[in-house]
């Protein structure tokens, strides 16, 4: 891209935005996404009564990068797999974590905001996407990103917690995922 620039002035990548998307937003004033964001803020403190304390003593629910280790013992030792996260990930638990996870990103990392983007009459039908929208996880879930970006900068916090009990990519190879690795999506 350096290159383009430099024999091309003014030229700059094409950012492609979805067909009922708004450019300039991208879903961060959608009314879902606001009423999502104030009822998890609101109920924080009830969230992280249920998620306990950390067993160290020593880490706290404050938002910082480091406590995404302790968010993802309490998500290990609350489910036994991917099959009981995504079961539970309608409840306050689940969303509470989906909320922190996204908090410790957005307090993080400069530039980033929340976004939303509600199922559209342009998605595919449930049970033929690519990423299995049966589930959910990639639409009609809160997500965090860098606007602009055209490449990285953006994570699904709930597709996040889904990995955390995968135990091998998509080609099969192992993997070992951390919470802490979302960060790196984030410039």
């Amino acid at each position: 891209m350096a290159e383009l620039r430099r024999h091309k002035p003014g030229w700059a990548p094409a950012v492609a935005t979805h067909p009922g998307q708004d450019p300039r937003t991208a879903g961060a004033d959608h009314p879902e996404l606001l009423r999502w964001l104030g009822v998890r803020a609101r109920e924080f403190a009830h969230w992280t009564d249920e998620a306990g304390p950390a067993a160290d003593g020593g880490r706290h629910w404050d938002f910082s990068p480091a406590s995404l280790d302790l968010l993802e013992t309490v998500l290990r030792e609350r489910f036994d797999g991917s099959a009981g996260l995504l079961g539970a990930k309608s409840g306050a638990f689940v969303q509470g974590a989906v909320w922190y996870l996204g908090e410790v990103v957005r307090r993080a990392r400069d530039g980033v905001v929340w976004q939303y983007r509600p199922r559209t009459r342009f998605d595919e039908p449930l049970g033929t996407a690519m990423f299995h929208a049966a589930d959910e996880i990639y639409l009609d879930t809160p997500r965090v990103a860098q606007p602009g970006l055209r490449e990285g900068g953006s994570a699904h916090p709930m597709a996040a917690l889904n990995l955390l009990f995968w135990e091998t990519d998509e080609l099969d190879n192992p993997i070992e995922a951390r919470l802490a690795d979302v960060l790196d999506d984030f410039a």
